[in-house]
């Protein structure tokens, strides 16, 4: 709130976002749990 009010001070509109990120769609959601399970405790290099 206080960042919005500053914002409104200086005459800048700010832009609302998504709720979810647009370049997922929902329908994808369902890959991260078992993508989840099957990498759990897996440590990468790069």
């Amino acid at each position: 709130a206080l960042t919005r009010d500053k914002l409104g001070e200086i005459y800048w509109t700010p832009l609302e976002h998504p709720l979810y990120s647009p370049d997922l769609s929902p329908c994808n959601f369902h890959m991260f749990g078992p993508l989840k399970e099957a990498l759990g405790g897996e440590r990468f290099n790069n």
